[in-house]
């Protein structure tokens, strides 16, 4: 399944990032594979990063430890614009 428009500008801006480990673009574009964008967009926003690693989804799950631990910087990373 292709990359949407808002999940490149999310990649995009986690590898401009510090919270680019080196793991992190290719462990969300393999969760990505798994569920739709839309999907992934209501987990992350939804689960804590805890329930995602036990749904088997490591890429997601970093990003929801950034939103529980780095709030503002999460509103940037995962904004629309």
């Amino acid at each position: 399944m292709p990359v949407d428009k808002f999940w490149r500008k999310v990649l995009e801006r986690i590898e401009k990032s510090g919270y680019n480990d080196g793991y992190i673009i290719d462990q969300i574009k393999e969760d990505l594979e798994k569920i739709s964008g839309k999907k992934a967009r209501e987990y992350v926003e939804k689960y804590s990063p805890k329930k995602l690693s036990r749904l088997g989804y490591p890429g997601l799950r970093k990003i929801a430890l950034i939103r529980k631990k780095h709030p503002l910087e999460f509103r940037k990373i995962f904004s629309e614009e």
